[in-house]
Formats: structure tokens, sequence, C-alpha cells
């Protein structure tokens, strides 16, 4: 035996012989029928020939392997010594261009593959790197090998490279067309134990997986194209999600994620099936009616042929019968003619049912391929919908808000993810209508991230109808039936719910928390997945009903320590395998000594943690106290402002007006005035204001456990809720576009919002087209701009070009406040409308008015119905420039209704900020006497005044319109 050191692949252009080194060495294991060369010897190879005189070696070398001419063998070491003294530059790698393992490949056939096997297995042998070589088109043999489809010789090619890098560099490489799994994936008929088999050799290499090819697409992207979604689709596309999630949020050349292509070519699909059954039915009736007309024309041949043969026949019967006087004794033969029409007649008859059931074969055949194709298009329409649905869990767990919407909606029309009401460590009521009015702005997703209840209590007109009886509570019964019924929602991932929270009653008793049997029917096919329903004790059972799936878990105890003991056993979390992955305890102390409790948590976590369940413990609290909350309220009485109270009676006055209008004869549509409050969000709940949002979006990611006050609905401090109400009280015909803004604390301890999230908030509120933008905030100018204020200065430039009216609040701060250093006024002095606040008398309020102000409305001391609580015992009222801010865009948001009353045109007109500005100053405000205040009764009330009961009342409102525009 000989022995040799290894030497890398020649490179092109060298020409090295067969080099044997003279060592003796041991006898080598036989490895799949010869010597491991590796350990025997090496060749040396000499350089690729011209690629015409290798095309034709390697026709030798395949009809020598297959048995043909000249034949040869590779069992022996001397015959695969003498294949390399003979072929042996026919065995290597040329730049981009067919090596033999590609042609092997190539003409791949089944029939002769067992003896070009070990001809591969020995080519990987002498260089592995032949694996990854690239022909003319840039694929390489493992490419083609994949396309072939057939997974044995894939099989052949990894498992004869001993290099596994090499195997893993090979299946990353990519053609146009991709990689191998876009290849394997993109076969009309997508073999499964291929593909199977390259997921196992792929391994964690998750760059496979985010590979694209020449339009963008990653594996991901081919494996969920509607035209693929053939059963069992799903398993392979839960697979490569599995294996990269990452390639959930990556986009194509059509700037497409995985998800939104599978709804793209399933809306596709179907439009153009349908396009298809139009067509083919306008084909069947045209053929139906060729047919009528075919059969019309038969039927008529058919009458003129018999009624000939009848005519025949009457004569032939009057004929014999002569003859049979003439001669009774003469017979003649008897006539044939009329079994030749007798016999024709059993011909077409026979012929007629021969057609017919050759047709009715052909309808049956049709029939049951009709079926058939339904039966797939039904598998396949099934198979797209558990696609999507995973898809979208996938995208929704364990992602943020706007990452989500994105990989959902893109740019698109956006659909609420998440859902939440009430305040945190708060009792709020709210009443079952306004509730349900919110379906006038809220679109929502059929899976939710989360649904979170804190503090709160539903009010009903009437007794719920169908809830359980007893002493637990039901009302959170209604949320989840109108979330289920009208927002259409299907699958909760997330819920909580603080029903530990006291709730007083009217017969100062409390109710602590809903029944089990009411939970279960709130949460009743939700499947929820993350459990955190805080009712104290809770039973497993009731989890495990309604959430059989459930991962993680939240669990409040009341530190009875039977509890504990039921929880741990296996009528308990046992209940919840093998989905349950977590546990958090909440324990409270309760009745026994702090060691102890401490000692029976320790005890429970042990066991849990032994059936593969991990546990999160969190402090353990004092035990659970109840304290009625007070229940005082203010009471405010106080005379309202002049200017509120004309406000009050004139917008009382258009809105009947506008009630009459729209009930004329052929009246125009009017177009409503549409408002972006840019703030904390509203509360949607308060008074009547879901009648008047449009619609909203959240720029604020919700922050640790408190999933509350991430929602446009729902506000922060009740800022934006108060804004919102003043903006209404002056225009009845406002439409609210709600963005609520991502705060932060700055380092004096003031709340504050982000110049980003104002930002994005602009651009959102462009893109819906909105009259007027109210911010009633200001932000504090940076002393060096980042790109945050560059977005924030784009936006507002934007919104100025689109001729839309901007307002927002002055500083706060009295004399200290200053000129051109804050936010978003500095950005345009002059278009960026800034309102301060003043006192009942119109001057400036002292904490108010002050630097760069533009009007002055009213801003101190305002008694605003339903907002009592929030008044501190040191004050009268509600103060502040941003209450003068909401009303001065509720003002103009009236002028352009009473503009728009008047005449489409005038509406028009009017929308400009210059025009606005003008029509602010007709309400006596003198600048050169730096008299700010807008006096509204000087034309709202000078209008009324001329008012009769019969009076034309279109003339009073065109008359406001003249004075304005004077």
């Amino acid at each position: 035996m000989v022995s040799a050191a290894v030497i890398e692949s020649p490179r092109v252009g060298q020409n090295l012989r067969l080099q044997i080194q003279q060592t003796p060495v041991q006898e080598s294991p036989i490895e799949n029928g010869f010597h491991d060369e590796e350990s025997d010897y090496e060749f040396g190879l000499e350089a690729p020939p011209p690629k015409r005189e290798a095309f034709k070696g390697y026709d030798q070398i395949i009809q020598g392997i297959d048995g043909g001419s000249p034949k040869f063998s590779l069992e022996t070491k001397d015959d695969r010594k003498n294949f390399v003294r003979l072929h042996g530059k026919y065995c290597t790698a040329a730049p981009t261009r067919t090596t033999l393992l590609h042609k092997l490949v190539k003409t791949y056939d089944p029939a002769v593959f067992q003896k070009r096997k070990p001809l591969i297995e020995f080519l990987l042998k002498l260089d592995s790197g032949l694996l990854k070589s690239k022909d003319e088109d840039g694929k390489t043999p493992f490419l083609l090998a994949v396309s072939e489809g057939d997974v044995d010789i894939v099989r052949c090619l990894c498992e004869s490279t001993k290099n596994k890098k090499i195997v893993r560099e090979a299946i990353s490489i990519r053609a146009k067309k991709g990689n191998c799994l876009h290849v394997a994936i993109g076969e009309e008929e997508a073999e499964r134990e291929m593909l199977d088999y390259l997921l196992e050799i792929i391994g964690e290499d998750t760059k496979v997986f985010t590979q694209i090819d020449e339009d963008g697409n990653t594996p991901l992207h081919l494996a969920v194209d509607y035209g693929r979604c053939n059963p069992p689709q799903s398993q392979l596309v839960s697979k490569l999600v599995e294996k990269s999630k990452e390639a959930l949020g990556m986009a194509n050349n059509e700037e497409l994620e995985p998800l939104r292509y599978h709804i793209l070519t399933r809306q596709s699909a179907i439009a153009e099936a349908e396009k298809t059954r139009l067509q083919a039915k306008s084909s069947t009736v045209d053929s139906s009616r060729q047919k009528d007309e075919q059969g019309r024309s038969d039927r008529l041949g058919k009458d003129l042929a018999l009624k000939r043969v009848n005519t025949d026949n009457t004569k032939r019967d009057d004929t014999d019968k002569d003859e049979k006087k003439k001669s009774d004794l003469r017979r003649g033969p008897p006539s044939k003619d009329g079994d030749k029409q007798e016999h024709k007649e059993k011909k077409e008859k026979e012929k007629f049912e021969k057609e017919k059931e050759l047709s009715r074969k052909v309808m049956e055949r049709e029939a049951e391929q009709s079926k058939k194709q339904a039966m797939q298009r039904e598998a396949m329409e099934k198979e797209a919908g558990e696609i999507e649905k995973f898809l979208k869990l996938e995208s929704m767990r364990d992602r943020p808000r706007a990452e989500t919407k994105k990989l959902l909606y893109g740019e698109g029309d956006k659909r609420e993810i998440e859902f939440s009401l009430g305040r945190v460590a708060q009792s709020t009521k709210i009443d079952e209508k306004a509730m349900r009015d919110m379906k006038n702005h809220l679109k929502f997703e059929s899976i939710l991230q989360h649904v979170a209840l804190y503090g709160l209590e539903v009010e009903f007109a009437e007794k719920q109808k169908g809830v359980p009886d007893g002493e637990g509570r039901t009302d959170f019964c209604a949320i989840f039936d109108w979330l289920r019924n009208t927002g259409g929602v299907k699958k909760i991932l997330k819920i909580v719910v603080e029903d530990d929270h006291p709730i007083p009653t009217e017969v100062n008793n409390f109710r602590y928390a809903h029944s089990d049997a009411a939970i279960e029917q709130a949460l009743s096919g939700f499947d929820v997945e993350i459990w955190d329903w805080r009712k104290i004790d809770i039973s497993i059972e009731t989890i495990a009903t309604v959430a059989p799936n459930v991962r993680e878990v939240h669990l409040y105890y009341s530190g009875n320590n039977a509890v504990l003991q039921g929880w741990s056993s296996s009528k308990g979390l046992g209940l919840l395998k093998p989905s349950l992955r977590k546990v958090h305890l909440h324990p409270h102390q309760g009745l026994e000594p702090l060691p102890r409790t401490q000692e029976k948590i320790k005890n429970f976590k042990y066991e849990v943690e032994k059936t593969g369940i991990d546990v999160e413990l969190h402090a353990i609290l004092p035990k659970h106290s109840v304290k009625e909350e007070s229940k005082l309220k203010k009471e405010t009485k106080k005379e309202e402002q002049r200017w509120l109270t004309c406000i009050d009676t004139f917008r009382e006055f258009i809105k009947g007006y506008t009630s009459d209008f729209q009930r004329q004869r052929n009246a125009r549509n009017l177009e409503p005035i549409k408002v972006a409050l840019i703030d904390d969000g509203v509360d949607a709940t308060h008074g009547t204001l879901s009648l008047n949002i449009a619609a909203g979006e959240s720029f604020s990611e919700p922050s640790g456990d408190n999933l509350l006050c991430s929602n446009y609905y729902q506000s922060t401090q009740n800022h934006g809720t108060l804004m919102a109400t003043q903006i209404c009280r002056v225009c009845p015909n406002v439409r609210l576009y709600v963005a609520k803004l991502d705060e932060y604390v700055t380092d004096a301890g003031r709340p504050s919002f982000t110049i980003k999230s104002a930002a994005e908030a602009i651009e959102w509120a462009i893109k819906n087209k909105v009259n007027i933008i109210s911010m009633s905030w200001s932000i504090e100018k940076m002393k060096q701009e980042d790109e945050t204020v560059k977005l924030l200065k784009a936006a507002i430039d934007l919104a100025i070009e689109r001729n839309i009216i901007l307002f927002c609040s002055a500083e706060d701060k009295g004399e200290n406040s200053t000129t051109g250093l804050t936010y978003p006024k500095c950005i345009d002095t002059y278009k960026v409308i800034s309102i301060g606040a003043a006192t009942a008398a119109g001057g400036a309020w002292e904490w108010g008015g002050h630097g760069d102000v533009d009007f002055l409305l009213p801003g101190h001391e305002l008694h605003i119905p339903g907002f009592e609580d929030q008044i501190s015992k040191h004050e009268k009222g509600h103060s502040g420039s941003s209450l003068a801010t909401a009303l001065a865009a509720g003002l103009a948001a009236l002028i352009l209704h009473c503009a728009e009353l008047c005449s489409h045109g005038k509406f028009e007109e009017l929308k400009d900020i210059d025009k606005i500005l003008q029509a602010f100053r007709q309400f006596n405000v003198d600048l050169k006497e730096k008299s700010l205040f807008i006096r509204v009764w000087t034309i709202f009330e000078e209008s009324l005044k001329s008012r009769r009961p019969t009076g034309d009342d279109k003339k009073i409102v065109e008359s406001v319109m003249n004075a304005l525009a004077r």
C-alpha cells in the first residue's frame, strides 16, 4: 500500500501528475465498495481541457460507467488509479463551466443511477469543491440535483462530500431563481421528502432562509404563494418560520412581506378564477344557444321527413287495395319499402340512444371533474386560510405594535390589533352605549395582540340577558361579546383583566370579581395564549376550558395553601400541558406568617418546575384589603364666561340650521370638517365623543405590564379627552382624527411628548387629508438639532404646503416664556398659529399668553362638565393655553362649516391659512394695539340679533361669512 500528504485541488492552468509516495501502510477498510482514497493516496489532477473536448470526454465516461464502450469500473484501487490516469483531466472544475458532475446530474436517470453513483462519490472524494462549482448558467450540481426533484441524488451528493462546510456553502449558493430551497419550493410538484431532507441538512444555518431570488423573494415568499397552498403546505410554512422568524419581516421587490404577498396572490387568484368562471358561463350560454338552434333545425328536418314517410305509406296502402281488387287470386311478394323504413327508423333510434348515453357519460365526467375541482379549491382555500392565520399569529407574537402593523398592512389601511379600557388603580364606570358607539371608528383585526381592562365597570340601561346568575360580576361579558360579535375578533393572544379592584355598589358593599362561569362565557372561543385575569385563587379548570393552548399564565394567590396544592396537582396546572411553558405567581401573605408562606411558595415552585414548566415568583404582597373609595365630587357651580356662552348659543343655531339644510330636497352632502387632534389620546367612552371620532392611530408603544394607555381611544392623563370636548363644543360638524403621541418624563419631572412621534402623527394627519391640526402642547427647542427635529420640520413644511391649518399652544411659563424657542412654532412662526390663554376679561393669563402668541382665547378657570374631579382644591376651574388652542381649532372648524353651508366653493376658498388668519382678526383683534383676544360675540351675537322666528336662517349664516371676509 502507499500513502501521500493531502494537497489542495489544482487551480486552472496547473498540470499535476499522479503522485504516489511509496510508503507501506496498513490496508484501509472498504467504504461504499472502494478504499478510502484520502487515507490511501492522493491524486494530482491535470487542468481541465477545452470545453468541446471536455464535453466529448464526459459523454465517453458516462457511456462507459453505464456499461457501454469503453467500459470501466471503479471497484478496485487499480481501477480508480487507471481511471484517473485516463480521465483525470475531466474530473476538475473550470470557472463557470459545466463539469462532469454537472453532466451526471443533468442526465440523471433513476434506471441507471446505481451504476453512476460510485462515479459521483469518487469525483467528490477527489475534489469536494465540485459540489459548489457553477456552470454557464450559474448553477451548481447541487442546485441542478434539487431541480430534478429526486431526493436520492441530492442525498448522494451530500453524503459523498465529507467536508460538511462545503455542503453548507453549496446549499447557500444562489442562481437567478435563488438557492436550493427556492428551487425545491418553486417546482410545480414540490416533493415533500426533498424539502424535509433539505431542511434537515440545512440545520440552523438561518442565512439560507433569508436569501432572496431575482424577484427579492425569500423561500418563505414562495411557500406562501396561493398557487402552492395545497395541503399540507401549512406544515412547510410552519417549518420555515420556525427556522427563521426574520424572514417574516423581509419585503420583496414589490415591497411585500410574506403575509401581504400571500394575501395579494390569494386575491389575484380568486379574481382570475372569477374572471374565468364568467367567461366559461358566457361561452356555455353561447354554446347552449347554438345547440338550441341546431336542435330546432334537426327537429324540423325530422318532422318533414316523417311527413314524407307517412304520405308515401298512405299512397302505398291505396295502391295495395287497388291491386287486391283486380286479382284476389294473385299474391305478389310482400313490399320491402315498409321494412326498409322500419329498419331505418330503428337505426336512427339506436343512434339517438347511443348519442344520449354518450352525452350522459360526458356530463357525468364533467360533473365529477367539476366536483373534484370544487373539492380541490375548497381544500386549497382552507389551507390558505390556515396559512394566513398562522402568518398573522407569528407576525403578531412578541412584536411591537408599529412593526406588527407594518407586516400586516404596509402603508395601507390599518385595523386595531389591540383593545384596552379603564384606568390603572382607579374605578371607572362606562356606559354600555358609549362602548358600543366606538364601533363607528374602531375596526378590529380578527386577531388581537392583547385586551386589557383595568378598574372598569360597565353600566347597563337594561338588565343583561343570557349571563350567569350568582353574586359574581358579569359585566365584562358584554365587552367580550361586543368584540366577538361587533368587532369580528376571533382570537386574543393576551388578556390583562384587573378583576380584584373593589367596585362599590348601590348598597355600599363590594363585589370583587367575575364568577368562573362569567369568565368562561366572556372568553369562549378566543383561544388565549397569555393569561393574566387578575382574579384571586382562580380555578385552573376555568383557564383550561377557554384557553387550552395557553403558553403563559399569571396566578394571583391569596395565601391559602390548599390553593397552591390544587394548582400544582395533575388536575391543576397539569390540565394546561403540554402547551404551558411559564407560570407567574403573584402571592399575598394571607393569614399565615411570612416564613410559612415563603416555604409553601418554594414547595410550589419546586413541584411545578419538576414537570418542565418555568415558574417566576413575584414579590409577596401584604394581606389583600379593601378600602372604600371616596365618592365625593366637587360641586362647582360657576357662571360661564361670555365667550363660551356666545359660542354655545351660536353652535346650537348652526346645529339646527345644519339639520334643516340636510332635510331639504336635493340638498348636497356637506363635507365634514376634519380636525386632527394630536395629543395623549382620547377616552372614546366619554360622553358622545365616539360619534365624533372618525379614525385614530397610536404612535405610543406599551411599556412594561401597563398595556392600557397605548391606544388612541384611551387618554394617558385625560388631557386629549379634555381637548376633544372643547373642539366638539365649538363645532357641531367636526370629525376627529385622533393621534396619540409617545410620552416620556423630562429631567424636571414633567411629562412631555417625543419629537419623533409628533412628526409621525403629523404625517399621518396629512395622509388623512385633514383640514386642521390641533396641537395643545409645545416642546422646548433643542440646542442641537437631531434627525427627529428634521423629521418634524419636514412634516410641518408638508402640512403647510397642503394648506392645512396648524394650531399649537404657547408656553405656560408666564413672564419666563421664550420667543422662538419651542416646537412646533419656531419651525414657521407665521404659518403655525400659536394660541395663548386669556382670562374672562380678555387679558393674557399670568401663566399663559406670553412669548410667541398670535391670538388669545379663553383658557383660565373654565368650567367643563364631566371633568370636575380633575380640578385641585386650590383651583376654581381648568386653566392653560392648551384649552385655548383646542377652542381655536374648534372655532376654525366652525368657520369652515359655516362656509360649507353657504357654498362648497366658499368652503374651498376658505381652506387656507391666510384666510383663517384674516377671519380670526375680524373678531375685533387689533394687532397694532396688541389686542389679541378673539371676541366672538362681535360677529356671532350681532348676527343672531337679526334672527326672526319665521326668518331665513341662511341669510344669518351668509352675514357671518361676509363679516369674516371683510
